[in-house]
Parts: structure tokens; sequence; C-alpha cells
């Protein structure tokens, strides 16, 4: 099962509707209630679209130049105040297919980076500068 990593408290009176009957999402206990998992999964999505929080890092836990690319990552949130979602891929299957999905120009593996304000992604290992002007949409 994969765990989603964010803040659930920052969320508040969510109404959950299912077959004829409303649901006031509310208490801390209701968001663990895996019953709303699906919608949680669309609130995160919105979350992630619209908070600051739009770039996407693919990688892998073996991989070498995903490894090279960790320090550029971390450089570039410290020095533009950017978050990238980290999505490990080779140890979760619902990240791999989440990759796949925004995989639209055939890279095939990791590091893949995502920016999902502007549908810019970058396939490899890549400059400092190449990944910040990407981060700020340039």
């Amino acid at each position: 099962m994969t765990h989603v990593k964010w803040n659930v408290r920052k969320l508040v009176d969510v109404k959950l509707v299912r077959k004829n009957n409303t649901q006031n999402v509310n208490s801390y206990q209701d968001y663990q209630n895996p019953r709303n998992a699906g919608v949680l999964f669309y609130l995160y999505t919105v979350y992630t679209l619209f908070m600051n929080n739009h770039l996407v890092f693919f990688y892998g836990d073996e991989c070498e130049h995903c490894k090279i690319m960790e320090p550029v990552v971390e450089k570039i949130e410290k020095d533009l105040g950017m978050s990238f979602d980290k999505k490990e891929i080779d140890h979760d299957d619902a990240n791999y297919e989440y990759m796949k999905t925004l995989d639209k120009e055939s890279c095939g593996g990791v590091p893949f980076f995502v920016n999902t304000k502007t549908g810019k992604t970058v396939c490899g290992e890549v400059s400092y500068e190449e990944l910040k002007d990407w981060a700020e949409g340039k």
C-alpha cells in the first residue's frame, strides 16, 4: 500500500457523496478511513497542482543518474523556494504507473521530471541551469 505524505489536517470540511448520502469529512479519523481514499487522492492531486508543488521528480533507488540529480534537485529547492514531489518507481508500482501516464515523449526511464503547470518534461541527467530553467517554466 502506498502512503501519501502530506498534511491532511489542512483539509477542512470536505463533503463526500456516495450513493444518495452525503457525509461530512472534518475529523482526522475521517481522513484515515480507507473508504475515503479516492477523494483524498483527488484532493492530493489538486493540492499538488495548485500549492507550489507542481514539480515531480521520478527516480529509482538503484539509479546512478538519479543519485547524481538529487543534489541538483535539493539546490533548486533551496535556491528557488520550490519543492519537488519525489516519486520512487522501482519499488512502487503506483508511482511507476503515474509516471507512464505523464511520459508523453517516451522517456521510458529515470530520472524523469514533470512540470505539471507547463507540461514540460526533462528526461535524464541534466545541468543545474537546464533543470532550473525547466522548473521556472522557461
